[in-house]
């Protein structure tokens, strides 16, 4: 069968879009690959059609238990076989699941690169037939990347068991994490298939906001249409939802403190169009794909230009025309400067958060190895007097240098059990009939209620009940406070574990020059993203191209900029960089004698463009003056 009868076949589709049949080409042709598609290209399909038309499973390294979960769903309603190993399987589960790889003729197996490592995985894996290797959001294994996960530093090591094809895939690479993904996954001679990063369809503008809240309102009333409100805050979410729907635009909000259960529910019934906007933290989207979201709206700041354009390219994926919007203030520019050096803190701050996880655990030098904990950041940062954010950062790069793993979604699933005998449930059946009927269910799905606490699945309960999360919570609960069962709704629990004995902080080993250096990656990132939120004639789809490495040369005609005949035109962009890097190479040159120059644009613009060549690295300004840097 050929590809195009795969894609007909499960997914209606009578194409390719462009670039996605030479991805899947290469990979039939037992090619290594790495594809850059631009967000919203498709990427899934890449590797799902050639995997169909392949002997064996594919197996899909993903970062997230919902950008698996939904991947898995779309599989799962064109009756393909798609299994998930994550943290909420038990280990007997975890063993069932490993075995149906192996006997059970999946062809999908979705794994988290954290998974990679268990002993029980990796005994399995060398029994499994492996048609390909995909890897998805592959800029997580780069430094350079705006999400390290360093866990994606070993998925090389499954090509010792398995010598088979693989596809890394991302939407946000630039030339440095495209050099770091063939790096560390071994990609041998890959065929490398980059789309444009161009979305000719998007209408992009940035706005200096006095009022937010107005401007959101503004920006989405009298349209009915579908569109994702962005904000950092999980308040922030709520409040806005809650200002949209006072005002008449049905909104609800989304974010990780949300259970898995409940953060399902409000993503179905977005995706049923039963409200039209989504106000999220960045927690949402990643994996989604809604095609006819019609605006998206930055009510906060990113922190970088790949978080940027991957949530922005969240709109308009049917192709049609969409709007990007993003709001800010002066305040906005500085919090995000204090979120930077919060979010990288100092090597002496990280041991003395680790000194302090110890004592909370009571960890003695030398004990602590293997051992794992319930961990709750709040508590333990008010316990301790720590900022809470950089106090999080601190943990993570603990966890990055392997010396501890936290785990922010260990779901702990719902138990039930009857506390009374069988006449005093039959009697509560008959007398509380809106109740009974959800006990009656209860009991004909589980066994050993009466005997001891059962793990049940609220989710399971809601789809052949036909009732939401909150009506089965709550239902339960009034049942409870009847005297018939005990009953512990589920919930997200961190967990931390100790991967060795503790050691004296002051001799806890750390990568300091890699943090060092992630520190100024993301001080340059943040001066990328704060030039293309304030520029003022430049395009913008332009800043974001050139960014990411791609040579754009015409203006989009359609950004705030462009549609007020404010952009300079590239020519003039590439006369002008070429003039300053030519001054600063014959020695180096005062700041104010290049504004100084008749360059014939606005000195905003000139600003700009010098902003553009030192995030890029070309020249560095060092007390007034700029200097051509070293490695250019």
């Amino acid at each position: 069968m050929q590809p195009e009868a795969i894609l007909k076949k499960y997914w209606g589709f009578e194409q390719f879009r462009p670039l996605q049949k030479d991805i899947v080409l290469s990979i039939l042709d037992g090619k290594d690959t790495l594809g850059l598609l631009a967000t919203g290209g498709g990427k899934s399909i890449t590797y799902q059609v050639p995997a169909l038309m392949m002997e064996g499973i594919c197996i899909v390294i993903s970062p997230l238990i919902a950008l698996m979960q939904d991947q898995m769903d779309g599989l799962k309603s064109k009756n393909i076989k798609a299994i998930s190993l994550n943290s909420s399987l038990s280990k007997k589960q975890m063993d069932v699941a490993l075995d149906n790889c192996i006997y059970g003729d999946y062809k999908f197996l979705f794994v988290s690169p954290e998974r990679l490592h268990n002993p029980l995985f990796i005994e399995r894996l060398r029994r499994m037939t492996v048609c390909m290797i995909a890897v998805d959001e592959a800029h997580c294994i780069s430094q350079w990347g705006h999400d390290f996960r360093p866990d994606y530093l070993t998925i090389a090591d499954i090509r010792d068991v398995h010598d088979c094809p693989m596809l890394a895939l991302t939407a946000t690479a630039t030339m440095n994490v495209s050099k770091d993904i063939i790096k560390y996954l071994k990609l041998e001679k890959p065929t490398i298939i980059e789309g444009s990063f161009a979305r000719n369809n998007l209408q992009f503008n940035s706005h200096t906001s006095h009022d937010k809240y107005a401007d959101t309102l503004n920006l989405l009333k009298d349209k009915d249409e579908v569109a994702i409100v962005y904000t950092r805050s999980r308040a922030a979410t709520e409040k806005i939802a809650s200002f949209l729907n006072e005002h008449g635009i049905t909104a609800a909000f989304y974010h990780a403190g949300l259970s898995q259960v409940v953060r399902k529910e409000i993503q179905e019934d977005w995706m049923k169009e039963k409200f039209k906007v989504m106000v999220a933290t960045n927690a949402f989207g990643m994996g989604i794909d809604k095609p006819n979201v019609r605006q998206v709206i930055h009510f906060s700041l990113c922190d970088n230009p790949e978080a940027y354009f991957q949530e922005a390219g969240r709109a308009g994926r049917d192709q049609q025309e969409a709007q990007v919007h993003l709001l800010y203030t002066e305040e906005d520019l500085l919090k995000a400067s204090y979120r930077v050096e919060q979010n990288h803190p100092s090597p002496e701050y990280i041991r003395k958060v680790y000194n302090n996880l110890c004592l909370n655990y009571q960890l003695a030098i030398g004990s602590g190895e293997d051992e794992e904990f319930a961990f709750d950041l709040n508590s333990f940062c008010k316990k301790y007097q720590l900022k809470l954010m950089k106090c999080h950062a601190a943990i993570k790069l603990l966890n990055n240098n392997h010396h501890v793993q936290l785990s922010d979604g260990y779901i702990k699933s719902a138990t039930l059990q009857i506390i009374v005998d069988r006449t005093v449930v039959e009697n509560f059946i008959q007398d509380q009939p809106k109740l009974g009927e959800l006990l009656s269910f209860v009991l004909r799905s589980y066994t050993h209620l009466f005997t001891q606490k059962v793990n049940v699945r609220e989710s399971e309960l809601m789809s052949r009940t036909g009732l939401n999360y909150f009506e089965i919570k709550t239902k339960l609960t009034q049942i409870q406070e009847y005297g018939i069962i005990n009953y512990l709704p589920s919930h997200d629990q961190a967990m931390i574990r100790f991967v060795d004995a503790r050691v004296d902080h002051r001799h806890l080993m750390l990568d300091v020059k890699s943090i060092i250096v992630r520190k100024k990656q993301a001080i340059n990132k943040l001066k990328a993203m704060v030039n293309y939120t304030t520029s003022l004639h430049i395009c913008r789809p332009l800043l974001l191209l050139h960014y990411f490495g791609h040579d754009a040369k015409a203006n989009c005609s359609k950004c705030d900029n462009c549609r007020e005949n404010n952009s300079v035109d590239y020519d003039k962009i590439v006369s002008i960089r070429k003039s300053v890097f030519t001054r600063v190479k014959t020695s180096p040159t005062q700041l104010h004698s290049i504004l100084d120059s008749d360059f014939g644009i606005q000195e905003d613009s000139l600003k700009s463009i010098l902003r553009w060549m030192m995030n890029e690295g070309i020249i560095d300004l060092r007390k007034g003056v700029f200097h051509l840097q070293h490695h250019s």
